[in-house]
């Protein structure tokens, strides 16, 4: 004797979906690896103020001189004698043993901002550090020392870019 639900068994038959569960299943492993490779590619190649500021200190603290020169605006380099910047920019003693990146204020729309302030935790230093940059090109360079007696740097140059 048949049931209402077309069995003859007892059982109910569930509908078959509209879309099969493979599709659906390779459809979500598809979006997950896209935009696992477009982080992965953000990741690569994104070199934001913040990550600038981060470079500077482990340059400073593995004592890479010429990492951490580079990373200062031209006009900033200029202002500084090289060996006076690479005898006064720090020893891996004197750089805080954590800095944090706290906040990022860009000057400017997102996308094209040409200044930004990066706020930054010395690790007990007594305050927050804080390091301008401008951009130049599709990178970002430090356009100023933060005026503290936390971090060891070179002095404050006279002219800075505007």
């Amino acid at each position: 004797m048949d049931d209402e639900a077309g069995t003859s068994s007892g059982e109910a038959q569930w509908p078959k979906p509209a879309i099969p569960n493979s599709v659906v299943i390779i459809s979500v492993a598809i979006a997950v690896l896209a935009v696992s490779a477009l982080i992965w590619v953000l990741f690569q190649k994104t070199t934001g103020p913040g990550e600038i500021v981060h470079d500077y200190y482990e340059a400073v603290a593995a004592g890479d001189c010429d990492g951490a020169f580079s990373l200062l605006s031209p006009v900033l380099q200029q202002d500084q004698d090289r060996e006076s910047f690479c005898s006064g920019s720090g020893t891996s003693s004197t750089v805080p043993a954590d800095p944090r990146v706290e906040s990022v204020t860009l000057v400017g729309p997102e996308g094209s901002a040409k200044a930004a302030a990066v706020t930054v935790d010395e690790s007990g230093s007594g305050g927050p550090t804080v390091w301008n940059l401008a951009r130049q090109g599709d990178t970002w360079v430090i356009t100023a020392f933060p005026d503290t007696g936390r971090f060891a740097h070179p002095p404050r140059p006279s002219a800075l870019e505007p």
